[in-house]
């Protein structure tokens, strides 16, 4: 109805008019006491302190008084009086006290009354009796039943319960019927469904309809059984490609013998005729060779795989005449890491047989050390690769025929295959600007049963 400061002298602030003097005297106000420091809940009153003619004394206001505690100024000692139309709120309680037959008294903490019921109040003590204190303020509401409301005869409303128990229970009994026989019909398929996938058949899947807890069943043995399938597939996948594998080991397995005996041979025959570079180029040479004919380990230590690259970088020095530079930022804690062997020397043959030109160009070799992960970096300063020839790279060949760019694609699966589908390369390069492959791997070191002497 209105928001008010109502100062000590008189004055207020607000939309409304306001009869002070009026005001002042009405009895609510004047019993606020005067060291009140709270809210304070003035109770049901009519509106008599407006001046607005469309008010009646029939009305009424519930008003709340809540203190300024400014110590000094024009707000000194004034209070703010916040007032609501009570109207409905006491509409209310009359017609809880016409269904009920209840007399209904709210009282202050002080044991004012509030508001009471109108007509008979008289208390007797068999009278049924129901408290309940409010929470925003101290009063307290009180609804007494006369005891002869409350033990009026119930014949009508017994056989009326009696009536609705038997026919609720009559329904209850068919949908606990019906909604049994659909649950055991779900959990039957269910069964079956699992029992299907037991025996082999992966791609049972069931259909789901509802969202209870069933469904969610129903949609977690899918899932499961999905991911079971795929499983499956790339275990199927890794089976073959072994299987493969091992093909090709038998296929190129031959004896070394001869190969290393004549190699020793042309070596000394460059010794005795003074041909030193061909003797250090066939001298490495040979322990590439011996490195890729050992096939007794897959995963060696990256300092053995570097030591080879090494070796191999030093052929090229003499083909090329050392046109080429070569920089490398290793970890020195990556350095017993085993990584998959001969996985860094067709990344080198690659960049010499399609990036240079002549040999001309600088190699940049970085490994990092992320306590988990090892993330090595291979970058030239070359020609580069369109787009199309970059994407390429890593996709198994359209012709199983084709050995044109089959080593980035056998490195990657390499890393793919000992460590998981999310590791392996990737490659970043744009027409002569260079090119930069990444590999990562996690880190693992060698197992202490599987070192052997080099």
């Amino acid at each position: 109805r209105g928001i008010f400061i109502i100062t000590k002298s008189g004055y207020y602030y607000g939309d409304s008019m306001l009869n002070v003097d009026v005001l002042f005297q009405q009895p609510w106000w004047q019993q606020i006491p005067a060291d009140h420091a709270g809210e304070y809940w003035a109770g049901f009153y009519s509106p008599l302190h407006y001046r607005d003619e469309k008010d009646t004394p029939n009305q009424k206001l519930l008003g709340l008084v809540v203190p300024i505690r400014n110590q000094s100024g024009p707000l000194q000692d004034s209070k703010i009086l916040i007032e609501m139309n009570a109207d409905k709120l006491i509409e209310l309680f009359r017609m809880f006290e016409e269904d009920t037959k209840s007399i209904v008294t709210v009282t202050s903490g002080s044991g004012q009354t509030i508001y009471r019921s109108s007509g008979d109040n008289t208390v007797q003590e068999n009278d049924i009796v129901w408290k309940q204190s409010l929470q925003i303020n101290d009063w307290t509401i009180e609804a007494r039943l006369p005891y002869q409301y409350f033990n009026q005869p119930s014949s009508v409303i017994k056989s009326y319960t009696l009536f609705g128990l038997g026919l609720s229970g009559f329904f209850a009994l068919v949908l606990a019927y019906l909604f049994s026989t659909r649950v055991t019909r779900r959990i039957k398929r269910i069964k079956e469904s699992m029992n299907s996938a037991g025996a082999g058949r992966l791609k049972t899947r069931i259909q789901v309809r509802d969202e209870d807890e069933l469904g969610s069943l129903a949609n977690s043995f899918n899932k499961m059984i999905g991911q079971i399938e795929e499983l499956v597939k790339e275990i199927a996948a890794k089976e073959q490609l072994k299987k493969e594998a091992e093909l090709r080991a038998f296929h190129y397995q031959i004896n070394p013998h001869l190969l290393f005996n004549t190699l020793n041979s042309i070596q000394w025959k460059a010794r005795l005729q003074g041909n030193e570079d061909i003797r250090k180029m066939i001298a490495h040479l040979t322990i590439v060779l011996e490195a890729n004919l050992d096939v007794t380990r897959e995963l060696v230590p990256i300092s053995k795989e570097l030591e080879l690259i090494d070796h191999f970088l030093q052929i090229q020095h003499v083909r090329y005449e050392g046109e080429f530079g070569y920089k490398v930022d290793i970890a020195s804690s990556t350095m017993t890491a085993v990584i998959p062997r001969m996985s860094l020397q067709p990344l080198f043959e690659n960049i010499f047989f399609h990036a240079f030109e002549d040999g001309y160009g600088t190699i940049a070799l970085r490994l990092i050390d992320n306590d988990s992960d090892l993330y090595l970096t291979l970058t030239d300063n070359g020609k580069g690769m369109s787009e199309e020839r970059r994407c390429a790279l890593l996709q198994a060949p359209s012709d199983p025929t084709q050995r044109h760019g089959l080593g980035m694609y056998n490195v990657d699966q390499k890393f793919k295959l000992h460590f998981g589908s999310e590791y392996g390369l990737s490659i970043e390069s744009r027409l002569g600007s260079g090119t930069t492959i990444a590999i990562r791997w996690p880190k693992k070191e060698e197992a202490p049963n599987d070192r052997q002497p080099y």
